[in-house]
Formats: C-alpha cells, sequence, structure tokens
C-alpha cells in the first residue's frame, strides 16, 4: 500500500532535477482524491503528524491539535536521502549512477554501429532524469538486456533465433517472448539498412536472426560427424559442451564443413 513517504519521492524522480545530488530548495505539492484512496484518510493524517514532528515535511492546514484535512505538503530537499531510508529505498541518483556505469561498460563491449548508438541514447535519456529507469534495464531484464545485444554484436552470419536463444540467453524460448519486438524495434530505430515498411521477421533477419524453416525432431542417441571426427553427445560430461553439441546439430553455427546426424 502506498505511503505518504511514497508520494514524496515519486515527486523527487518525476522531475528532472529534485533527485539529482546537489538539488536544493523547498517542494511542495497537493493531496488529491487519488492520494487519499490509495493511502486512505486517516492514515495519511497519521503518517503527515509523524513527519512533522520528525521536521521532514510541513502541511497546510498546520496542525495544532488535531486536523480533519491536509491539502498541500511541503518538503526540503536537503531531507531527500532521510526519506529513502524511511522508505528503505535506493535514491534514484545513486540508481542512476550504478546504470550508467553498467552500460557504458556494456558499450566498451559492442563494436556494431547501432548497438553502440543505441547504448550511448539510453545514456542520454538517464542524464535527462525525468521518470523512472527504462523497465528493461532494471534487474534480470538488464541482464537479459546485455546478453542479447552482446550476443547480436558477436553474429557475422545468420543464425536461427531459437539457436542464438540458447546459446546466448540460456533458453530456446527465451528471446521471442520477451526481447523479440523490443531488439526489433530497436534495430529498426538505429539501423541505418533498415527501412520504414519492414516487417518484424525482415528486420530480424537483417541482424542475421532467422526464423526456423522446419523444425527437426530427434529420438534416441545422437551421433554428430564433422568431416572425419564423430561426436557422441551422450558421451559429453561437460553442460556447456553438450549445450553447444545440441546448437551445432540444430543450426550448424560457426560449421563450414560438412555435418551428418545418425
Amino acid at each position: 500500500m502506498q505511503t505518504l513517504i511514497d508520494l514524496i519521492i515519486n515527486k523527487i524522480e518525476d522531475s528532472k532535477v529534485n533527485w539529482r545530488e546537489n538539488a536544493k530548495g523547498n517542494r511542495s505539492f497537493s493531496i488529491q482524491q487519488e492520494h487519499l484512496d490509495s493511502i486512505k484518510k486517516h492514515k495519511l493524517l497519521i503518517q503527515a503528524e509523524e513527519l512533522e514532528r520528525a521536521g521532514l515535511i510541513q502541511c497546510e492546514p498546520k496542525w495544532t491539535t488535531g486536523r480533519s484535512d491536509i491539502y498541500t505538503v511541503t518538503f526540503s530537499l536537503d531531507n531527500t536521502k532521510e526519506f529513502y531510508n524511511i522508505a528503505d529505498k535506493i535514491p534514484k541518483s545513486d540508481r542512476i549512477k550504478e546504470l550508467k556505469k553498467a552500460i557504458e561498460e556494456q558499450i566498451s563491449k559492442v563494436h556494431k554501429s547501432w548497438i553502440r548508438a543505441y547504448y550511448v541514447d539510453v545514456l542520454k535519456s538517464l542524464e535527462e532524469g525525468k521518470g523512472k529507469e527504462p523497465e528493461e534495464f532494471n534487474g534480470e531484464t538488464r541482464e537479459l538486456n546485455f546478453k542479447c545485444f552482446l550476443g547480436l554484436d558477436n553474429l557475422e552470419g545468420a543464425v536461427y533465433k531459437k539457436a542464438f536463444s540458447k546459446y546466448y540467453l540460456g533458453g530456446s524460448k527465451v528471446f521471442d517472448p520477451r526481447l523479440q519486438s523490443y531488439v526489433a524495434s530497436v534495430a529498426k530505430k538505429y539501423y541505418e539498412i533498415i527501412v520504414e515498411n519492414m516487417t518484424e521477421s525482415e528486420i530480424l533477419s537483417h541482424i542475421y536472426l532467422d526464423q526456423y524453416a522446419n523444425e527437426l525432431a530427434l529420438k534416441g542417441d545422437l551421433l554428430i560427424q564433422l568431416g572425419g571426427c564423430q561426436i557422441d553427445r551422450n558421451k559429453i560430461e561437460n553442460p556447456k559442451l553438450k549445450e553447444l553439441a545440441e546448437v551445432i546439430c540444430l543450426t550448424g553455427i560457426g560449421i563450414e564443413q560438412e555435418c551428418f546426424l545418425f
């Protein structure tokens, strides 16, 4: 359930200025019906009194022997860290600083111009600081984003998208439902060879991700022959090598010679 502290933090974070470390001055906001609905009026009055007694906010009308309404809340940006401590949250200034560092490290790892342009634009957006951080850079989603675009940066030829997903994202069904449309939209915006009327499949093809023409179902033991070498997948103990063998047999990824399945 939302609290008065949450409203104050939202006021800080929704601004381009208020959340910055050097921000100074007082800020005010009016209590709306939606706030009363989300917090409940009696709880809002109690929370306001506690924060006033701690010297962190001022309210109108002023509290004397009790109040039945609150119209405005005023707070000082000097108390920003205290608000976050009470809410047990990380300040936006710290979150932005950490995220910018992570994205700068990602930029140093990629080489394709359209991927670099995408991340540079994200950095500019973070520096502007309006609103919340992009959802694609929160928690697990950020890790998938970095792995995905680093994988795309490594591609030099066409691969099947399910194989790409399994090899770079840890599962063959991760890319399609979670990242495919977003990646296509990023490529459309930043990759100069993508034209306006291209379909999502055509865009993915231009960044070396192809659909399966047909899916191959295998049953029983699997033996892969590459040139004069035979690989028995069932005897591979290393899980990473076993996964690579599956990718090879499904896609021929990184293989320039003929591959036979027995």
